[in-house]
């Protein structure tokens, strides 16, 4: 999991409970969640997490092109490497992308972060 633009080999699981078609973040713990611009991105649970002006939003990390993972956050546009697809924090296609990422039901319940998986 690379939270707010960390590069990892390791995907560290304090804080994220991934449980059948469910991620739970805590962010008492992830805290780089709760800073506008914030994410999370998780290649076991296939989710991208943003923090979009206090407006929460997740995504499937799998690029709609030829199913590489999304790896990439500036802070206004989440991009595939592989074949330079990009899109907005909305998940919206920009540039020469031709589909929209897939958007995960998200919610928040006090300090905890729901995410529903494919």
């Amino acid at each position: 999991i690379n939270v707010a633009g960390c590069d990892t080999t390791e995907e560290p699981t304090d804080g994220i409970t991934i449980s059948g078609k469910t991620m739970s973040i805590d962010l008492t713990i992830v805290t780089a969640l709760n800073a506008d611009k914030g994410f999370l991105m998780s290649n076991n649970a296939k989710a991208i997490v943003i923090n979009d002006g206090g407006t929460f939003r997740a995504f499937s990390n799998v690029c709609p092109h030829e199913g590489n993972p999304v790896t990439s956050f500036d802070g206004s546009q989440i991009r595939c490497v592989h074949h330079g697809w990009t899109f907005s924090t909305t998940g919206t296609k920009t540039g020469v992308a031709q589909k929209n990422l897939t958007t995960l039901a998200i919610t928040k319940s006090g300090n905890t972060l729901t995410v529903t998986l494919l």
